[in-house]
């Protein structure tokens, strides 16, 4: 504390001590709160502290030694005390939040530098062009191995542009087999349409590609397109009217289809709106209101050459190809710009079609590449939510100890930092109709049990996709019966008129009076996915009419039969279920042991198929009924054969494959004595195999059926929730909520 003497004349006294400490604790230890409080990290801290301990001194020079502002010594002390902390609070609070690491900690190898990239010249803070000089289109088109399409594609993009908008047409050939030259009867075929080739010997990937093309596009918009397109007349109007309103924006133009035998538009209808899931993926959401889109689909959208600039492109870290739309969408909106559709643009797309051979890839796309893009997109934007691809089966490689990674981010954080990046929550608040009105994030997940029957709702999978609902015992820890309320009402009406499988696409819908599962109407509109739960217990199907609910389902157990006792299936995982529960017993020095359930012991048939079964363990072999569990193997002793899948319903003995090497052999003991064959994947993730477990009582499925609301409220077809929880996504969001400080200040802004 700076010491003070006595002051003023005529025998005044001076200030009271403790007048004088309550103003500097007040002056010094504010604005250290406030941006402690904040969670901004120390160097903040430091620098509000500098600027208390000076204007401290100031209030003394002022008040106490300069002879010009003695006047200010009659301005009162709480007034004075005030302005001192106000100043602090603002000093802080106008601080540049995009200076901060993510984890409010901070960084000093990045704050050693804090100018752009060198291979990024374009990055940086500078004044967008005004809207005169935004004229000219570079396209740039990826191709790779799209014979017979190339010079179709520039052809059209040429003919349905006007001439004082083309600047040029950039065609990469990333390792095209032909080469595309070669494929096109020679450069000289590009010339007419103001086009030129760009050649890979290596292929770089169609993200590198159109990194390379954008970077080294002239035009004042670069438009990508895919090398299998054709531009519908009038095609640029509304992306140039677009682009001079703000170039901070980008624009999808409506994506229809072509017809490639014809090579003319065979429907105008289409889509340009995508919307992410927690998994980084993405589906079409046309339905999502306004011209906003919360996600580009990648392939084709058009932006100014300064904002490709400003915001650094693309990922070069990124293979070949997945994840970059991603990448591009959250950029472009965390970072200060916007996607909107381009209303009367229309591009006829050649859609992938596995019957039509002329229409398939030629270039493989190798699993982890995708994966690896997706996830890094999620850690370079999506913060604390991008734990939540780990809960994935197809991220769990990326898991620590794992054996993919996505690389360093480092770039990320500086393009965050220099263009002063929002967080991921504002993303969430931005795009409300999405995730809070449709229940994207669900405020509780559930099992639904009825009553009667005692079984639960279960999502169904067949050959990797979602097949339907049945009733099945009930699981705590079963991916397949969480649910949670989902889709908007009609008309904006808010969340929610349906019930949703959690993490899946997958909603209830009726059909007469059968139930059965499809993809989620998430902004309404669809009453046949009207389901909930009313105050007496009911699964009420539709809406009320006249304050009365007509239909209800319920759990057709007339349905459901037994099987042949000792008869051991794959069922879904149900902790507590009789005929899953084994206990380890009689286990010895060589690590084999017996697998009892009561006085039944696992085994194996002794017929053609060796199929599992439980019997009573005195009448088998004792060689026969005791097993090995090694590297995720199940071993039998006296067969020296390995459990295996077999067709996915009846386990059965097999040659042991190498350790590792297959999915069927792969077993795992849980602590409450389920043994489990884990959940895999295929497809990057889109073809889902759930996990299931060995059960020597397994019961045929119940079916859903709707009746009338009274006969179900007559013969007892009441619903619970059961473990009702907060998902980890909703958690996140309210913690983050939660912790925004001084007049809602986020961690980015």
């Amino acid at each position: 504390l700076i010491p003070m003497s006595q002051h003023g004349s005529k025998g005044k006294a001076s200030i009271h001590p403790a007048k004088r400490a309550a103003v500097r604790v007040g002056i010094l230890g504010t604005g250290p709160l406030i941006v402690y409080y904040l969670d901004l990290g120390w160097a903040p801290i430091l620098f509000c502290s500098t600027i208390a301990l000076l204007w401290s001194i100031l209030e003394v020079s002022l008040v106490y030694s300069v002879k010009l502002c003695r006047g200010f010594k009659k301005v009162p002390f709480p007034l004075r005390l005030l302005s001192a902390l106000v100043l602090g609070v603002q000093a802080c609070f106008f601080l540049p939040a995009g200076d901060v690491v993510k984890d409010g900690k901070d960084d000093a190898a990045d704050s050693k530098n804090q100018q752009a990239p060198a291979d990024s010249p374009g990055l940086g803070l500078r004044e967008p062009p005004s809207a005169d000089s935004i004229r000219t289109l570079s396209v740039v088109l990826p191709c790779a191995t799209e014979t017979g399409f190339v010079l179709r594609t520039v052809q059209s993009v040429f003919e349905a542009t006007p001439d004082e908008e083309l600047k040029e047409i950039i065609v990469i050939d990333d390792a095209s087999h032909p080469p595309v030259a070669e494929d096109i009867g020679g450069l000289e075929k590009l010339e007419p349409f103001r086009a030129r080739l760009i050649r890979h010997e290596v292929a770089e990937g169609l993200i590198r590609s159109k990194k390379e093309g954008g970077d080294a596009a002239q035009g004042d918009i670069i438009v990508f397109l895919d090398c299998h397109v054709k531009p519908i007349e009038g095609w640029t109007k509304s992306i140039i009217s677009n682009l001079k309103e703000n170039p901070k924006r980008a624009v999808v133009p409506l994506i229809s289809s072509l017809d490639p035998d014809t090579w003319t538009e065979s429907s105008p209808y289409g889509g340009n709106k995508m919307c992410m899931t927690w998994r980084a993926d993405f589906f079409w959401c046309d339905q999502y209101p306004g011209p906003e889109i919360p996600i580009m689909s990648g392939g084709l959208l058009a932006l100014t050459k300064y904002w490709w600039d400003m915001t650094g492109g693309l990922d070069e870290e990124m293979h070949a190809w997945g994840g970059e739309n991603l990448d591009q969408s959250l950029r472009t909106w965390l970072c200060g710009g916007e996607i909107h559709v381009a209303k009367g643009s229309r591009v006829a797309h050649m859609w992938r079609d596995a019957a039509k051979p002329k229409t398939r890839l030629h270039y493989s796309i190798p699993t982890e590449h995708v994966r690896r893009n997706r996830m890094r997109a999620a850690r370079a934007w999506m913060d604390d939510w991008a734990e939540k691809l780990l809960t994935f089966p197809e991220f769990e490689d990326f898991r620590e100890g794992g054996n993919l990674h996505v690389g360093s981010l480092e770039k990320f954080d500086q393009e965050r930092r220099q263009l002063k990046c929002k967080g991921f929550d504002w993303y969430i608040d931005k795009f409300k109709p999405y995730y809070l009105d449709t229940g994207a994030l669900p405020p509780v997940i559930f099992n639904l049990k009825e009553a009667k029957s005692g079984l639960c709702i279960h999502h169904e999978f067949t050959d990797g996709k979602s097949s339907g609902f049945s009733m099945m015992p009930c699981g705590r820890n079963s991916e397949l019966q969480r649910l949670h309320a989902s889709n908007s009402w009609a008309g904006g009406g808010g969340c929610c008129s349906g019930i949703k499988v959690w993490d899946w696409d997958a909603c209830l819908s009726s059909g007469g009076n059968v139930v059965h599962t499809s993809s989620c109407t998430l902004f309404g509109g669809n009453s046949n996915q009207h389901f909930s739960v009313d105050e007496d217990g009911l699964l009420v199907v539709g809406r009320a009419r006249h304050g009365r609910s007509e239909r209800c389902l319920i759990a057709d157990t007339a349905t459901a039969g037994s099987k042949p006792a000792g008869h051991v299936e794959f069922a879904p995982c149900a902790d507590g279920k009789p005929g899953q529960k084994f206990v380890k017993n009689d286990e010895q020095a060589d690590g084999s042991f017996e697998l009892r359930d009561g006085d039944r012991c696992l085994t194996y048939a002794h017929d053609g198929e060796k199929k599992l079964e439980s019997v009573p363990c005195d009448g088998v072999d004792a060689s026969a009924r005791r097993w090995t569990h090694m590297e995720g193997q199940l071993k039998n002793r006296g067969a020296q054969l390995c459990v295996d899948a077999g067709d996915g319903v009846r386990p059965i003995l097999y040659p042991c494959y190498a350790a590792g090497t297959n999915s069927k052999q792969q077993y795992n003991f849980l602590s409450t004595g389920l043994i489990e064959s884990p959940r895999t994947w295929a497809d990057n993730g889109r073809l889902f195999y759930p996990s299931k477990c060995l059960d020597s009582q397994p019961q045929e499925k119940a079916k859903l059926s709707i009746v009338s609301c009274d006969v179900a409220k007559r013969d007892g077809h009441t619903w619970e929730k059961l473990w009702s929880a907060k998902p980890m996504e909703t958690e996140l969001y309210e913690r983050i909520k939660g912790r925004r400080g001084f007049l809602g200040k986020r961690e980015y802004e």
